[in-house]
């Protein structure tokens, strides 16, 4: 198969990969068409799907399947067989390799179950959905069901709290910022289209679009409809994005670094993302703390061009190796140095001028092995990018800490969140900070004038009732 049909395809089906889970990583509210793939495609197939209640009719090439469950059912065995016992299996966010079970809890109505093959080698990942229907109609769908959202927002430069249900944000940008990028997750991406400031992005896009600013306020729309909209169901999101700042206050997540080539990693992620780390492309210093039990640790550093090249430590990372590098941890500190160039474009040999000539960025994750760390009940928290280097060394950044026997979460300069959501990536959980920065539990209303129900942990409740109080996919009780 021609390479550069091969990226396509494996970057077709890995996109969906990289999204922010929601509160509830089970339930999605759209429908998934069942997409079909040749079988001479290089793709980590299943060979079969197996489930203890209910029957479906399963074909390799066929990636969705409805189940339809009387409501006494509560638990649903699913057992994912691949074509290669080599291969990594993931079923609803949990991954094991070769055939294995899991039990999965079953809430009322819609539950899709993601179910994810992939290979080490150059066979490219493939995913299943299985929705199952407990005490419903696979035809029948609640009100929600006709709402569109935006997943996650991410942005280059400037922060945002993200909630789907949160339609308007102010943005602070330095004046220096003379454009951002902007990617936009949808739920649904098979259903779902996005455009933002009217251009459509789509997977091959990364849902991602460069926005040109000029100084003072720059308004964003981005604007999320079912397929073609034959529904006619639409959502805008607004970003009101300030360019040299606004009387609003932000908090800075980082020191950007303009001192350095403009060539940009996309992305950094450790142990499959188990490692949380807020990446910024211009943000070029970061620092992780893993157990002390960790012999070695797995870095993938994706380029914005796949054709770029990225050494960790001078050693080349391949495509074909999904730009990942398993590297080993002594006790303390490890720093690695990670470089994106366009050398590839120059040919060095023929020219020494040319040596001189091509992009380069250098990034420096730094990972102590044995720091320790704070953990909350039912919440475990790795420190993420510790960007700013004027930080107090004493402060925990990027975790969960204990004040006075409240928790609390520290952002990357250490200053706590007070008065607003915060999705927490290492548990894909929604929690709520107060004005004081501590976390919430039980019965809140939020600023929006929303009710919602926060567990004992803090995490945000939705799709389940509580105290006969019905909360939706949002978590916001149905009034």
């Amino acid at each position: 198969m021609n390479k550069k049909i091969k990226r396509i395809i494996s970057l077709t089906l890995a996109i969906g990969t990289f999204s922010v889970i929601a509160p509830a990583s089970n339930l999605d509210l759209f429908a998934t068409k069942a997409y079909a793939y040749n079988t001479s495609d290089d793709v980590a197939f299943l060979k079969d799907i197996d489930v203890n209640h209910g029957s479906l009719n399963f074909s390799k090439t066929r990636t969705s399947y409805d189940i339809k469950l009387n409501s006494d059912v509560e638990t649903i065995d699913i057992t994912a067989n691949p074509d290669k016992s080599t291969y990594d299996v993931t079923i609803d966010g949990e991954k094991k390799t070769g055939q294995w079970t899991k039990t999965i809890k079953l809430d009322k109505g819609r539950n899709k179950i993601a179910i994810r093959s992939e290979d080490s080698g150059e066979n490219g990942p493939i995913t299943y959905y299985v929705n199952v229907y407990r005490g419903g109609s696979t035809s029948t769908s609640s009100s929600d069901d006709d709402e569109v959202y935006i997943d996650n927002i991410t942005l280059s430069d400037g922060d945002i709290s993200f909630s789907r249900t949160k339609k308007s944000y102010d943005i602070n940008v330095a004046q220096s910022v003379s454009e951002i990028r902007i990617k936009a997750d949808p739920e649904n991406e098979d259903d779902d289209v996005v455009t933002i400031n009217g251009v459509t992005v789509d997977g091959e896009d990364k849902y991602r679009k460069t926005v040109a600013l000029s100084s003072g306020k720059n308004v964003v729309t981005i604007v999320v409809e079912d397929h073609d909209g034959e529904n006619g169901n639409k959502e805008t999101y607004t970003l009101n994005i300030y360019r040299g700042g606004s009387v609003a206050t932000t908090t800075t997540t980082g020191e950007i670094d303009d001192n350095q080539d403009s060539i940009y990693l996309d992305d950094i992620v450790i142990e499959d993302g188990t490692v949380p780390i807020s990446f910024r492309p211009r943000v070029t210093s970061y620092a992780v703390d893993v157990k002390k039990d960790w012999e070695n640790v797995i870095i993938k550093a994706v380029p914005q061009d796949d054709d770029r090249i990225v050494r960790v430590n001078g050693s080349k990372l391949s495509y074909d190796g999904k730009f990942r590098t398993q590297l080993a941890l002594k006790e303390g500190k490890n720093v690695f140095e990670v470089k994106v160039t366009n050398e590839d474009e120059y040919d060095s040999k023929d020219d020494s001028s040319d040596a001189v000539k091509y992009k380069q960025r250098t990034y420096t994750l730094t990972v102590y092995r044995g720091t320790s760390q704070g953990t909350a009940t039912g919440i475990t928290s790795t420190n993420t990018a510790n960007n700013n280097t004027n930080v107090n060394a004493n402060i925990k950044v990027s975790q969960w800490v204990s004040n006075n026997g409240k928790w609390q979460y520290n952002d990357a300069l250490g200053n706590s969140l007070k008065n607003m959501w915060f999705l927490d990536k290492s548990t894909s959980y929604w929690y709520y900070l107060d004005a004081n920065g501590d976390m919430k539990t039980g019965w809140i209303q939020d600023g929006s004038g929303n009710y919602y129900y926060l567990y004992p942990n803090g995490a945000m409740a939705s799709n389940t009732t509580i105290d006969g109080y019905k909360l939706g996919s949002n978590g916001a009780w149905s009034k």
